[in-house]
């Protein structure tokens, strides 16, 4: 049997030859047609099927992403857990406004950050802003009134809700005289929140529509969002959110 030596220059003696490193690559590649795999729609290992103008597709998961830290992916990163947390902090009311909105089996939390995700904006210094106006506590197509006067005594921190009386004789769809009133109101600093329960919509015109406010919270007009939303007598129909002016 032959041996390969090469002499070492140093100490005249001779050892085996060192073969150069190889490295190698292996990039299979197979198209095929199966009746097996003709309607399979599912993610397997690394894979993902799917089917794309009749032809059935297969793709590759990314294992490894080159740059995670990008600025688009820090804003995401800072937005969605001021989402996630605003769905704890209003919990109260939306699993009364929300409960029967969603459309699928997640939780009215995860359902108030996907209505709500346009709300929020991150700046470039990585600072949220909360688009209070516009938050969905509630959804659905029940009529709820607008004409309401939303005013605070500082002195005695109580915000009080003033209602039209309904016109005599004017039909009013999507309305029942036992429908429940709410009203929530969150501390835009401190991020508290408190839902009141005001009465049914026949008796609203006629009553001391007041709330009352927590002693930690600022209560000052800019500072508090007062929203009001109605269901149906059973809970099962809500109406969309009114954000109130508070003067």
């Amino acid at each position: 049997m032959k041996k390969n030596f090469s002499k070492n220059p140093v100490q005249g003696t001779e050892e085996p030859a060192q073969k150069p490193e190889v490295k190698t690559a292996l990039i299979l590649m197979a198209i095929f047609e199966s009746a097996a795999f003709t309607k399979l729609r599912k993610s397997f290992g690394n894979l993902t099927t799917c089917e794309h103008k009749g032809q059935n597709i297969v793709k590759q998961k990314v294992e490894k992403v080159t740059n995670p830290n990008t600025e688009s992916q820090q804003m995401q990163r800072k937005k969605f857990p001021t989402l996630v947390d605003l769905s704890v902090k209003f919990s109260p009311a939306i699993a009364v406004g929300l409960k029967n909105a969603k459309k699928t089996k997640h939780t009215v939390e995860n359902y108030f950050v996907h209505v709500n995700k346009g709300n929020l904006t991150v700046d470039h210094g990585l600072v949220v802003s909360i688009d209070f106006e516009r938050l969905i506590l509630s959804k659905g197509n029940r009529a709820v009134q607008e004409e309401v006067s939303a005013t605070l005594d500082t002195e005695s921190r109580t915000l009080t809700l003033a209602f039209e009386s309904a016109e005599e004789g004017v039909f009013v769809a999507h309305a029942a005289g036992d429908d429940v009133f709410y009203c929530c109101v969150v501390e835009k600093t401190l991020l508290q929140v408190k839902v009141v329960q005001l009465g049914m919509r026949a008796e609203l015109a006629d009553s001391a529509n007041a709330v009352a406010l927590p002693g930690k919270w600022e209560a000052s007009a800019d500072n508090l969002g007062v929203y009001l939303f109605c269901t149906d007598a059973r809970g099962t129909a809500a109406s969309r959110t009114v954000c109130l002016t508070v003067g």
